[in-house]
């Protein structure tokens, strides 16, 4: 028997200096954003970063979107109302002489909806009509006082 050989029996070097790829995976979505619009359609919005890890070393980036969008509506939006157009004249209130006549119109064109504004300015209009001169009847004066007579003698008339 000899005594054993002092010392390891192995030894090592690095050799490859070269990091091996690492590839990219997702962090989590964020949370969604409020809806970009305050009445009527918008639309919302999540994103996600290749950050968990980062592509690294010549390794596959992540596959696959990084926004998510989806469409959103809170509330329709205010539509604010407008005058249609004026409706005809009524007929005059006197067949003769001077009288009055009146028109309208209508929110409606289109009317106000969703606590939008009602239309401005008045509804009515009136006018002064004369469709004609008014007859006049005749009328008897009262009587004028005897005149004398037509001759001084015989029958005569007064």
């Amino acid at each position: 028997g000899g005594h054993h050989c002092a010392g390891s029996d192995t030894e090592t070097r690095s050799c490859q200096k070269q990091l091996c790829p690492v590839d990219g995976h997702w962090s989590e979505w964020s949370h969604w954003e409020e809806c970009s619009q305050t009445c009527g359609q918008g639309n919302r919005t999540r994103i996600r970063t290749c950050s968990n890890p980062p592509a690294q070393h010549g390794g596959r980036s992540c596959e696959g979107k990084a926004v998510d969008v989806i469409m959103c509506s809170v509330r329709p939006c205010p539509v604010a109302g407008n005058w249609g157009p004026w409706l005809p004249w009524s007929p005059c209130s006197e067949s003769c002489g001077k009288g009055v006549q009146s028109r309208i119109r209508l929110c409606n064109n289109p009317p106000p909806t969703f606590d939008g504004l009602q239309c401005e300015g008045t509804d009515t209009q009136s006018q002064v009509c004369k469709e004609t001169s008014c007859p006049v009847d005749g009328k008897w004066s009262s009587w004028m006082s005897w005149g004398s007579c037509s001759v001084s003698c015989g029958g005569g008339t007064r």
